[in-house]
């Protein structure tokens, strides 16, 4: 304890230091967010939605996994273990989760803020360098916000939004600017994301990565900590040896350096490989540098045996760290998509990588080529065989140590090519330069130029590793710089296949979640190398110091343009009538308004109805509402913001959910609201076993005031109104709308509870209009999609074709983007024998919806027609959106069938029961394929 009290009281200005930061740090992104705390816009609202709704059903699940707001009687898969962990105090304390989540974004800042402060601190004993590597960390931009690369706008707007007035209304004039950089690397054939933490932070998606950033430098502290255990302590000079000291030293550290590797993997499971390996990394460093017993590495075998426990350690720890995680992954599945790693052939160009690590890189090129400039000339005087530190005293985590026991000519000759190769490249990229620019500009957009700098800089990291006498600060800096130019030289070879493989963004979500990881490593390599790199430059003379100080300030210069402009660019993307500063994420919808597909859809009576449901709705009802995406509809809004569950958002739930089922879904919700017959939207209740039904201003937009007018006539005998304000109706669902069987045709139901019977022909059904009624709306609105798709299917249904085509092909003209209406007249036009027509309609479905059930449709009718070849094409392209949804390989494995292509019909017939399984639709028919294929 006395030994305890005297660190306190040694380490008390650094511990108000570090709370001083935090909370400077913490008031800092509050203030940001109570510019704009708004939780959705409909151009950069982000996914705020998306993740509000996960954080507000995991504030009302009682059990983990928590259920699916987005899904009804689902679960969340994945996504969701950091916003439980944030969720705790909010729970706790009690707070509105609209205000909870706007104070949970700075304070996951100010704890990655004061992580790299403290790691940095660590390793070097300056503050001003762990200043440094807290702005490196979570303050700095890229290169890239001065240049108009990618997205990227550069300084021009920049100069006319400042010339055009000033300061004042500067974000709003310069618009959208703070998104380019963060999309540097972006075009035609590439499209990547390249965030870094401030951008992250500022423009505030509840997302894993950005939870995870504390985390992630909490398991890299831990793995410094078990790499340093055995040092001497300069004030008590006695050695701490992990091995035989108290069981807090022995299994502390172990213990929560697999707490922590274990909810990485749960909170954002993109991080946990890479940690993982920096962990390994650091415990083989330890064993190379110095055996568990703490006697020196003589005999092979000796060093052999070091390395084989390091190694058994590593999975010792990475075991533990998914075992005390296990009811988690007990409960995971793999999401629809991933499938495994594939060949990168749309490499990151030099350019683009220089312009977003460039200030990084740029110091620990500098620094790295030091250090191994020093190891191989032994700097130091010798004695008993070891290189002594130069006169000047050092720090803990200082960088005079720098010798070896000897000098391998291999090391010093390595490390001579090394150099000469990096500086005689520059030379020449500078020579180019001033002869031939267009040949520079082909260098700069150089992959494999890249990958050459990049094999150069871990070439040389690898080759100060192998020393055995470097301080253990120095050495474990250089490995996190090693590690991160191998995880951007990995990325550059191999991309993790999910949804998006196959388009121009194949690539997109490896580079951003490891580009990030890249970031976080570099710039604490960085800021822990200045101490270093400010020694080597004054020993290499005035001149190469002013110079080089000269060309990190402008670096840093360039780096600090995205925080000065991209901060006020965001803080002003928000609606034109929007509430004073203000924590509470919702008060945005009390004057918010938005246009969608032309209807001005107003959001103050939607918040009367949240504030509603909230303070009146326990548990877990199930609320019917629009299924539209939320990025530009808000369709989900109800979900988002209450936590209730609703029937499905198709977007992003078929990442988590079997894409037919969603898809599904989707097709009854817009059924359910749409249709005429109270029968069916009745049955598809009760399927669903919907609590609530919500009837607000995008849904009659979406669906028609037409089919959501039957609410009111369901009232009494099937709804009660629970709620109602100027545009916004609740309707609650009667119990006994449970007892019908959802599936199963009227005439079948209970004698108590009967559904709506359709009369005679030509009376309607009960709360249907009549067919005169209907041609007399269509007659006085032909686009209006609900009216013309219930009358097109009312002719339809009378054989009469002609008219129903008619009919539909005004709305459809009109609503392009409406996938219900483009099916249905494909559908008329295929009965009626216009087969060309019909194509052309169900491909206006795919260019609305590419989704795989709308190409596996696309390629149905074509094999019907025996257009085979375009079939084809149409279920690979069905595959190509969604490489899990089962049934185009086996309608792909027909057609090659009936074209005599054996061997790639069986391909396709073992694909679909490898994903669909032996009790699908068509697993019965495949295996009898293969077997009438296979057979001699």
């Amino acid at each position: 304890m006395a030994v305890l009290r005297d660190h306190l009281v040694a380490n008390r200005r650094a511990i108000l230091t570090v709370e001083a930061l935090f909370l400077g740090a913490f008031a800092f992104m509050t203030v940001l967010r109570a510019l704009n705390p708004d939780l959705w816009q409909p151009i950069w609202g982000g996914e705020k939605p998306f993740e509000f709704g996960f954080l507000n059903a995991i504030l009302r699940s009682p059990v983990l996994p928590p259920y699916d707001p987005f899904f009804s009687d689902g679960v969340i898969n994945y996504y969701y273990y950091g916003l439980f962990l944030v969720s705790v105090p909010v729970k706790a304390i009690g707070i509105a989760p609209a205000v909870a989540f706007n104070l949970i974004v700075p304070t996951l800042y100010a704890l990655t803020l004061i992580g790299a402060f403290a790691l940095v601190r660590r390793l070097t004993g300056r503050v001003w360098a762990a200043l440094a590597g807290g702005a490196f960390v979570a303050l700095l931009g890229n290169l890239a916000a001065a240049f108009p690369v990618g997205l990227s706008q550069g300084l021009a707007p920049v100069r006319q939004a400042l010339s055009a007035g000033g300061l004042a209304g500067f974000g709003a004039r310069l618009g959208d600017w703070f998104w380019g950089p963060s999309r540097v690397i972006y075009t035609e054939k590439l499209i990547t994301i390249n965030e870094f933490p401030y951008w992250s932070y500022l423009f505030a998606d509840l997302h894993p990565h950005l939870i995870a950033m504390p985390i992630t430098i909490l398991v890299i502290a831990i793995a410094y900590e078990l790499f340093d255990q055995g040092r001497k302590t300069k004030d008590e000079g006695q050695k701490i040896d992990a091995l035989h000291g108290p069981w807090s030293l022995v299994l502390g550290p172990w213990l929560l350096a697999a707490l922590a590797l274990g909810a990485l993997a749960i909170t954002n499971a993109w991080d946990f490989p890479t940690y993982a390996l920096l962990l390994g990394g650091a415990l083989l460093g330890r064993a190379w540098r110095e055996p568990e017993s703490g006697r020196p590495i003589g005999a092979a075998r000796e060093r052999v045996r070091a390395l084989g426990i390091a190694l058994a350690a590593t999975g010792g720890v990475v075991l533990a760290a998914l075992l005390l995680y296990l009811p988690f992954f007990q409960n995971f599945q793999r999401p629809a998509g991933v499938s495994g790693l594939g060949w990168v052939q749309d490499a990151s160009p030099l350019g683009g990588y220089l312009l977003i690590y460039g200030l990084f890189l740029g110091l620990l090129a500098l620094w790295i080529f030091g250090v191994l400039a020093r190891l191989a000339r032994g700097t130091g005087r010798r004695t008993r065989g070891v290189v002594q530190p130069e006169a000047e005293e050092e720090p803990v985590g200082g960088s005079a140590v720098l010798g070896i026991v000897a000098r391998p000519p291999l090391f010093a000759n390595s490390a001579r090519m090394l150099r000469l190769a990096l500086w005689s490249g520059l030379a020449l990229l500078l020579i180019i330069g001033a002869l031939q620019p267009k040949l520079l500009e082909g260098l700069w957009a150089s992959t494999l130029l890249l990958k050459a700098g990049l094999l150069i800089l871990a070439g040389a990291g690898a080759l100060a590793l192998l020393s055995r006498r470097l301080p253990a600060a120095t050495w474990f800096t250089v490995w996190l710089a090693v590690l991160a130019w191998a995880v951007s030289f990995g990325i550059e070879l191999f991309y993790i296949r999910d949804h998006l493989d196959g388009g121009a963004a194949y690539r997109m979500n490896t580079v951003f979640k490891f580009g990030l990881q890249a970031w976080i490593l570099m710039a604490l390599a960085a800021a822990a190398a200045l101490p270093g790199l400010a020694r080597g430059l004054r020993r290499a003379g005035v001149l190469a110091q002013g110079l080089a100080w000269s060309a990190i300030a402008v670096l840093v210069a360039l780096a600090l343009i995205f925080p000065l402009v991209g901060t006020p660019s965001r803080l002003a993307t928000r609606f034109p009538s929007s509430p004073g500063p203000t924590l509470d994420g919702l008060a945005f919808m009390d004057l918010a308004a938005y246009d969608w597909q032309g209807n001005t859809i107003s959001l103050a009576a939607d918040a009367d109805a949240i504030r509603w449901l909230n303070q009146h709705i326990g548990g877990t009802p199930i609320v019917l509402q629009s299924s539209l995406e939320f990025y530009r509809a808000y369709g989900v809004r109800i979900a988002a913001n209450t936590g209730l569950p609703t029937i499905v958002s198709p977007l992003h739930a078929s990442e988590q959910h079997d894409p037919e089922r969603v898809y599904e879904r989707d097709r009854d919700v817009q059924l359910i609201y749409s249709t005429f017959d109270q029968s069916q939207a009745l049955r598809l209740l009760s399927k669903y076993h919907v609590g609530y039904v919500y009837v607000g201003p995008i849904e009659r937009a979406a669906y028609g005031e037409l089919g959501v007018a039957k609410f009111d006539q369901m009232q009494g005998s099937y709804l009660n109104l629970a709620y109602k304000n100027d545009a916004v109706k609740i309707y609650q669902v009667n119990p006994s709308v449970y007892g019908f069987a959802p599936e199963t045709a009227a005439a079948t139901q209970p004698a108590e509870a009967p559904l709506p019977q359709p009369a005679p022909a030509p009376a309607p059904k009960p709360g249907q209009l009549t067919t005169e009624e209907l041609e007399r709306q269509v007659a006085a609105n032909p686009t209006a999609p609900g009216p013309a798709f219930e009358l097109a299917q009312r002719y339809r249904e009378a054989n009469q074709l002609d008219q129903a085509a008619t009919t539909i092909e005004r709305a459809a003209r009109a609503h392009p983007d409406d996938v219900a209406l483009n099916q249905l007249w494909g559908d008329i036009l295929r009965d009626a024998g216009r087969a060309d027509q019909a194509e052309a309609a169900y491909r206006a479905a795919v260019a609305a919806s590419p989704s795989a059930g709308n190409y596996n449709k696309l390629g149905l009718e074509l094999a019907k027609w025996g257009k085979l070849d375009q079939a084809i094409e149409a279920f690979n392209e069905a595959i190509g959106a969604d490489a899990n949804v089962a049934d185009p390989y086996y309608h792909l494995g027909e057609v090659y069938e009936q074209q005599g292509q054996h061997d790639k019909a069986a391909e396709q017939y073992r694909a679909y029961l490898n994903i669909a399984g032996p009790d699908a639709q068509f697993s019965a028919e495949a295996k009898a394929a293969l077997e009438r294929l296979e057979s001699p």
